[in-house]
């Protein structure tokens, strides 16, 4: 999937950021000291000691930070324009338990309005019935339905006007498939049969889902997030 699937823990960013706490010179007068680079992302402390997530790619993306909570997982999605960055100490404090993942945020043309968001989510270790949060107001799961399974969108908000999901068992084995609403946007609850070839009972060992939101949704879904990004130094 290359680097727009690129996920790693929280805990791995936190041990290579904390070893920069001790380059003080290289940051003294505000100056930007040693960093870190993954895929699209460049991970550094600026001048107060906060955590820095610089968009190195050549288009917007998101960071989506997500943890295992009782039932599901928490998350949250920090988009960074292109040639920005974004301070997420807080995130780091708050989903350490957890992984971050790197993904563009395409937008794609639409007819009469706005257009939509590309969204990727990457999920690891996904228990069968498990809700998992990619934007505020989506939730996603799967279940068993006799012998096959069946994966669950709902959304409370955002508008979706499709769907692509990767599905990926312990054993190595992926399942992928999509699902495209030709009367628009849906809200509520979406059901869809997942393509066989996965065992994914007790767990998924990846979750990947790409959906085409909103554009006004998306904004909406993302409004505080936003709040977060700065300038490059």
């Amino acid at each position: 999937m290359g680097w727009e699937n690129a996920i790693i823990s929280v805990a791995e960013i936190a041990a290579r950021i904390i070893p920069l706490f001790l380059a003080e010179e290289d940051r003294a007068n505000g100056a930007p000291g040693p960093a870190w680079d993954t895929g699209g992302v460049r991970w550094r402390l600026d001048a107060q000691d906060a955590v820095v997530a610089e968009n190195t790619a050549e288009e917007e993306i998101g960071l989506l930070f997500s943890k295992p909570i009782e039932n599901g997982s928490l998350s949250v999605m920090v988009p960074i324009p292109m040639h920005k960055a974004a301070k997420v100490t807080k995130q780091i404090e708050e989903y350490g338990p957890g992984d971050v993942a790197a993904a563009p945020l395409a937008k794609v043309a639409g007819i009469d309005g706005p257009g939509y968001r590309r969204v990727t989510g990457c999920f690891r270790y996904v228990q069968v019935g498990a809700a998992i949060a990619l934007l505020n107001g989506i939730r996603y799961r799967f279940v068993a339905n006799g012998n096959v399974y069946e994966g669950c969108l709902e959304t409370t908000g955002p508008r979706i006007r499709s769907v692509e999901y990767r599905m990926k068992d312990t054993h190595g084995n992926s399942s992928s498939g999509s699902a495209k609403f030709e009367d628009g946007e849906i809200q509520g609850e979406l059901r869809f049969p997942i393509a066989s070839g996965v065992e994914l009972d007790p767990m998924a060992e990846e979750v990947l889902l790409i959906l085409e939101i909103d554009e006004d949704s998306f904004e909406a879904a993302v409004a505080e997030q936003r709040k977060l990004v700065i300038d490059v130094a």
